[in-house]
């Protein structure tokens, strides 16, 4: 998946990007599932790709990316993937 964000590209495919963690909400047979995947791009730069029922801000699209600064990024791998969190950014503060 690829989308362009003001001037940067993110894209799923691009060599050196990479899936870091993913997290579901509900099944999907439950209208307020979501399932997100953050992915760290070769250059450093953090985005996540996310899907969900009608009941979302992804129900718009079947898949939406949106760009994540760090800080977005420690705080969605510190509540959802604990050992990511440690492997990219070290202990928890």
């Amino acid at each position: 998946m690829k989308r362009i964000i003001g001037t940067m590209t993110y894209n799923t495919e691009a060599p050196g990007t990479v899936c870091i963690a993913s997290a579901s909400t509900a099944p999907e047979n439950n209208l307020r599932w979501t399932t997100e995947t953050i992915y760290r791009t070769a250059r450093g730069s953090w985005f996540i790709v996310g899907r969900g029922g009608t009941l979302t801000c992804y129900s718009a699209d079947k898949s939406q990316i949106f760009a994540l600064t760090e800080a977005d990024a420690k705080l969605w791998l510190y509540l959802y993937d604990q050992s990511a969190y440690g492997r990219h950014f070290g202990e928890k503060e």
